[in-house]
């Protein structure tokens, strides 16, 4: 056998709508859990709502992302500073190999290939640590191809330290990566807390029409029970009544809406709207004493 099947079977003047939301909020019908919302910012520990917690999530993200990128440029910078030292070197390759043959020790070789040649002590070192076969061996066109792609990467890590809505970009299509890779049908739903609702939470607000016959009868329907006419139209029939039974009063509300009952007697007494038993369009209602704690011969008027 796979799962369980429940009936439950309600009464006619029941919303079931409402005990079907009740089963949801006081039965394992359906189950929910709270999150602990707890976290640093700015080293402080605070508890954040949802929106405050991806707002800051975000932002952690733009720090990562600035980081990430002024240490990648500086790198495509620092190579491309080099590449610009060997193409200098290149130019002058017999000069340079000549001064290198001829300096005392690596210092003095660094030392000369500055000045004779207007290279930074970072070019120097990186020609003098190459093997002059290696050095004699490099390709123009090989460097060249380097130093370009550099400066196409160069020039994008630039655009995106100035521009913040690159940097949203690359968050989300990293993000988009991600649950690309790892990311699963979701099993649980975001919402509020259900712990401090109350059970008018649990009903949407409608438009609804009231009717009270005069042998104190109520029911609800939905306003949109009763379509627009146009000249010639049949109507709608409200109800059904009784023989010398009668719609006495019928009004619109909503669902969230206290209605007063003044009675008889002189007492007022007040129910939501929501809490009419809804009925079909030709069914006669509830009677109004089960819904209202009426005493003998008392009546609505």
């Amino acid at each position: 056998r796979s799962g369980m099947r429940v009936v439950i079977e309600l009464r006619r003047d029941v919303n079931p709508k409402v005990i079907l939301n009740n089963l949801y909020k006081h039965t394992q019908l359906e189950e929910t859990f709270g999150v602990n919302m707890l976290a640093l910012v700015n080293g402080q520990p605070r508890t954040l709502t949802l929106k405050d917690m991806i707002h800051y999530f975000i932002e952690h993200q733009k720090d990562v992302i600035v980081r990430r990128t002024k240490f990648e440029l500086n790198k495509a910078e620092a190579e491309a500073h080099i590449i610009e030292g060997l193409r200098i070197a290149l130019d002058h390759i017999d000069e340079v190999i000549e001064t290198i043959r001829s300096s005392t020790n690596e210092a003095n070789a660094r030392e000369n290939l500055s000045i004779r040649f207007g290279l930074s002590e970072i070019q120097a070192q990186a020609i003098v640590d190459m093997r002059l076969k290696r050095l004699t061996g490099l390709e123009r066109e090989k460097l060249e191809n380097q130093y370009q792609e550099l400066e196409k990467i160069i020039a994008h890590l630039k655009a995106v330290l100035a521009s913040a809505s690159m940097v949203i970009g690359i968050i989300k299509t990293e993000l988009e990566e991600i649950n690309r890779k790892f990311g699963d049908a979701r099993r649980t739903l975001i919402t509020v807390d259900v712990s401090k609702m109350d059970i008018e939470d649990l009903i949407a607000v409608e438009d609804v029409v009231i009717t009270v016959t005069h042998y104190g009868y109520i029911k609800r329907l939905p306003l949109s029970t009763y379509r627009s006419q146009h000249r010639g139209g049949k109507g709608v029939n409200g109800m059904a009544t009784k023989e010398r039974d009668f719609v006495e009063h019928l009004f619109t509300t909503t669902t969230h809406h206290y209605i007063l009952f003044f009675t008889s007697q002189g007492k007022v007494y007040r129910l939501k709207a929501h809490e009419i038993p809804e009925a079909s369009r030709v069914g006669k209602g509830t009677a109004v004493i089960n819904l209202l704690n009426l005493s003998q011969h008392e009546m609505i008027t």
